[in-house]
């Protein structure tokens, strides 16, 4: 799985939420209750339920492949088409301290065996427990924590700028940290409160909650 800017945020445990557009094609399989109504498309089952139950996913499928599993594990890469990290806890030395230490992922597929043996390196992975479906636009400040952001406003700006430029076009290319801080609430405000007309598919995610894998 991709953590791109925050791979960092994942290994050091500031981070244990992740959210993902959702794209066509995408669909959510939930855990069957004994209500449900079935049906048989082939070789699969399908539930029907009333849309406004709350329901357990279990699993995203996107076009017809699973994507996410709720208590799978997923190599955490620092991007497109890179290798998984390896990584340990702690620095390399004792006088070289730190919450974790990394491996060029780019130097070879697999680490040499007395990285993985002597220096105790492993794979960079998650294990995901918990799958919901939001608006990222009614996300809390607790939540935006565990992005890994200080509340709500900093993640909105990071997913405006990454899934709807127009909106960010519209009033965010700016230096926020400049200015007064009522200058700043204020015109943050009134920029959610225009968030709020825009486009459903911009803001449309699948909340993944997840841990680091340690064992």
């Amino acid at each position: 799985m991709q953590f791109k800017e925050t791979w960092d945020w994942v290994l050091d445990g500031t981070k244990t939420q992740t959210r993902r557009l959702v794209k066509p094609g995408d669909v959510e399989l939930v855990k069957p209750l004994p209500t449900d109504e079935v049906s048989f498309r082939g070789d699969k089952m399908y539930l029907y339920h009333r849309a406004d139950e709350t329901r357990e996913i279990t699993t995203i499928e996107r076009n017809g492949r699973p994507l996410w599993r709720v208590g799978c594990d997923y190599a955490v890469q620092p991007g497109r088409g890179r290798h998984a990290l390896w990584w340990r806890p702690g620095g390399i030395t004792a006088s070289h301290p730190s919450l974790f230490t990394i491996w060029d992922e780019d130097c070879v597929d697999t680490p040499p065996a007395n990285l993985i043996g002597v220096l105790g390196f492993r794979e960079a992975r998650i294990r995901i427990l918990d799958i919901r479906h939001e608006d990222v636009r009614n996300i809390s400040d607790e939540d935006a924590r565990a992005e890994g952001f200080f509340d709500k406003h900093p993640f909105l700006i990071t997913w405006t700028k990454m899934h709807d430029k127009r909106a960010w076009n519209a009033g965010l290319k700016q230096d926020f940290s400049d200015g007064d801080e009522s200058g700043r609430i204020s015109h943050l405000s009134a920029w959610t409160s225009w968030l709020s007309q825009r486009p459903e598919r911009f803001y449309d995610a699948w909340v993944l909650s997840f841990e680091l894998v340690k064992d």
